[in-house]
């Protein structure tokens, strides 16, 4: 997937001249073809509203209020993401996503930037012989919609875009996630991670593999954040499943499981506060990694302009802050694209620790003392103010 080409205008003929300085508008044509790249985009990447139901997923337990309400917002992600397929122009957000409520708009979001990533990879996706020839906008629709509508839900809308990597052929993950965006980019992997585990659920979670392309430590901690968040549905928000789920799986693995637990309840969320204290002791050890993803949550909620009780709700309990200040945290730990980090990391791995850090280091947390596994191998990170942090370009040639 190339997410850095330039757009490029096309035209198509709206008129018939017939020689007398007359013209006569014909857009049937035009119309026609539209249903015929509507149809068959619906037919190569359509997905049945089945395929994301907890049944046929084999999502069992929690109560049917909370699994009412998870399965919303699955079934709302797909929406957007056939409302995306369906989509004239990615420069503006479809009406049905515009229509979706606060709360759940960025999931619906998520889907549409996945059908867009999706269209833009087309011909890796596509059988060989049917593929498609890259037409004069095929390989920025993603890019057009990040810039615009899609703008507010940044980190929804990358995430989504990862999904695709679900689907592609094996490609080089961490050279994607680069050239997307240095530090940003990281969080699509976490979406092919969330993918593989809600649709090779016995893969990511029994037999406990991950694809091969994810090799590097920073893929497969990105990864495993996303592996985390599908958990939170797969045990249908039921702190004891999620605790059990993720004992069973290497100890190295488990702060990026719990981080992605984290970023899916305080977003998405679900159930109650008994529930969400719950998963606060679940986490033990793990508290702070379950708060980074809380505070991650927190600051894609306040980007997109709307907090729901449930989100600062979970972000107190599993943060101990309000959303708006567990957001700044993001901010003011946020590194610099040209900041020095330790050797073998990347951008996105030092962020994720110095969020860490910080949260350990706010009394009203609660979250100290900080595991020495988790700190920075300098001991003295080097935060930024959010004026000197990554800028939130994602794309742009380097």
């Amino acid at each position: 997937m190339n997410f850095e080409i330039s757009p490029r205008s096309t035209h198509l003929p709206s008129e018939i001249s017939f020689g007398t300085g007359q013209s006569v508008h014909n857009d049937r044509p035009i119309r026609r073809s539209q249903r015929l790249a509507k149809t068959f985009k619906k037919a190569i990447f359509g997905v049945s509203p089945r395929e994301v139901s907890f049944d046929r997923r084999g999502f069992v337990g929690g109560t049917p209020a909370v699994r009412a309400r998870l399965e919303h917002i699955a079934a709302t992600f797909l929406a957007g993401y056939h409302a995306g397929l369906q989509a004239d122009a990615p420069e503006h957000l479809p009406q049905s996503i515009a229509a979706v409520d606060d709360t759940h708009r960025g999931f619906a979001v998520e889907g549409a930037a996945m059908a867009f990533a999706a269209l833009d990879a087309a011909p890796q996706m596509l059988p060989l012989p049917i593929r498609l020839r890259r037409g004069p906008l095929a390989a920025d629709r993603f890019r057009r919609f990040l810039d615009g509508p899609g703008e507010p839900y940044l980190y929804m809308s990358i995430v989504g875009a990862g999904g695709v990597l679900h689907r592609l052929p094996p490609i080089d993950v961490d050279r994607m996630a680069d050239r997307l965006h240095p530090l940003f980019g990281w969080l699509a992997v976490d979406g092919f991670g969330f993918h593989y585990g809600l649709f090779d659920t016995a893969d990511a979670f029994e037999s406990q593999r991950r694809p091969r392309r994810v090799r590097s430590a920073a893929a497969r901690q990105a990864f495993d954040q996303g592996l985390g968040r599908v958990l939170w549905f797969a045990s249908v928000a039921d702190p004891r499943r999620v605790a059990e789920r993720i004992e069973g799986f290497d100890p190295s693995r488990r702060d990026d499981l719990w981080s992605g637990v984290g970023l899916a309840a305080c977003y998405a969320c679900g159930t109650d506060h008994e529930a969400l204290a719950a998963l606060r002791r679940a986490a033990g050890d793990h508290r702070v990694s379950l708060a980074q993803g809380a505070t991650f949550a927190a600051e894609a909620r306040r980007r997109g302009g709307f907090v729901p009780e449930h989100s600062e709700m979970a972000c107190r309990i599993l943060t101990g802050l309000p959303v708006g200040e567990a957001a700044t945290i993001t901010d003011t730990t946020r590194p610099a694209l040209d900041a020095t980090v330790p050797p073998g990391d990347t951008l996105y791995q030092t962020w994720r620790r110095w969020i860490r850090e910080a949260l350990a280091t706010e009394p009203r947390t609660g979250l100290a003392p900080l595991p020495t596994s988790m700190m920075s191998p300098s001991m003295t990170p080097a935060y930024v103010t959010s004026s000197g942090g990554a800028a939130l370009r994602v794309g742009s040639p380097r």
